[in-house]
């Protein structure tokens, strides 16, 4: 659920980004992937990780997710500091 652009206020402003006739693929695309990913990581990944590294093993799968975010995040940061102002 961390991955995937849901209905948030902030949805348009992340798909207006995208080339505009991609946006549907890149959406889907996007969100299949994070879905997959986040199956996997739960069903695989956090019973070991657990099992053998206690409460370090979800701190193995939270520090990328928190790096991932706020990577995301500067980017659509700068692309909207960045962008030519429209008067229309």
């Amino acid at each position: 659920m961390l991955f995937f652009l849901s209905a948030n206020p902030a949805m348009p402003i992340f798909l207006k980004h995208f080339p505009v006739f991609k946006r549907f693929r890149t959406a889907s695309i996007i969100f299949a992937l994070s879905t997959v990913s986040m199956n996997i990581i739960i069903s695989f990944g956090l019973v070991y990780l657990t099992k053998y590294f206690g409460h370090w093993g979800i701190q193995m799968i939270l520090f990328p997710i928190i790096i991932g975010f706020t990577l995301g995040l500067n980017y659509f940061n700068n692309l909207e500091k960045n962008k030519t102002s429209c008067l229309f």
